[in-house]
């Protein structure tokens, strides 16, 4: 017995043809659709980096200025551990003036 496959579609269904043609223009209405989503996402995205652009142009100038500042006072505090290091060595060589000296007062003690 030879079996006809086109007995299983009903005779009131669409061709292949129309159905394939509907599938397709299905398809294009979803993608026309993802389209326009998509086009409203890049519009939101250029937006947000606008809005970025802007607070990065207003706030270059404070951090620029932070920096400078910054960077003002790391120099003074390399000239302060400059100026602390010569006070330990100045320190260091009084106490050492003084020891001399205290040792010397004691040798001319004894030697009276």
């Amino acid at each position: 017995m030879s079996e006809d496959p086109t007995r299983l579609i009903p005779p009131d269904e669409k061709s292949f043809e129309e159905r394939v043609l509907a599938g397709l223009s299905a398809l294009a209405s979803r993608m026309d659709r993802l389209e326009g989503r998509f086009n409203r996402l890049e519009e939101k995205v250029d937006g947000l980096e606008e809005k970025v652009d802007r607070r990065l142009a207003e706030t270059r100038p404070i951090w620029e200025a932070v920096l400078a500042k910054i960077e003002q006072i790391n120099t003074e505090l390399k000239r302060l551990n400059t100026k602390i290091d010569n006070l330990y060595k100045d320190h260091f060589e009084l106490r050492t003036d003084v020891t001399l000296l205290s040792q010397k007062v004691d040798q001319l003690e004894k030697t009276r």
